[in-house]
């Protein structure tokens, strides 16, 4: 990516490029995500229902994006991982 685009960040990798599991990275584009930056824009959106409103991505496979997020420092960039942890997992809201 950097050969073809030298000024490119982690944002502009490409879902399909990553090291997510296929099947994954299938479901994160067909959901409408063509970079690692869309997706993270995506999450700290107050309108997104979170990764588990996407058909066929569970607990476990939410898990694997956040970290590959962590990773590349684009997780909830808002700074409230509570408020992240719980629209990507409703029954751990807090009353």
């Amino acid at each position: 990516m950097l050969n073809q685009s030298p000024l490119a960040t982690d944002r502009d990798i490409p879902i399909r490029q990553t090291a997510l599991p296929i099947g994954l990275r299938t479901y994160l584009v067909a959901a409408g995500f063509r970079t690692l930056g869309d997706l993270s824009d995506q999450l700290v959106d107050e309108q997104f229902s979170g990764l588990l409103k996407i058909p066929g991505i569970g607990p476990h496979k939410a898990r694997l994006v956040l970290a590959l997020l962590e990773r590349h420092d684009l997780a909830s960039t808002s700074g409230d991982l509570q408020t992240t942890v719980e629209r990507l997992f409703p029954d751990l809201i807090s009353n």
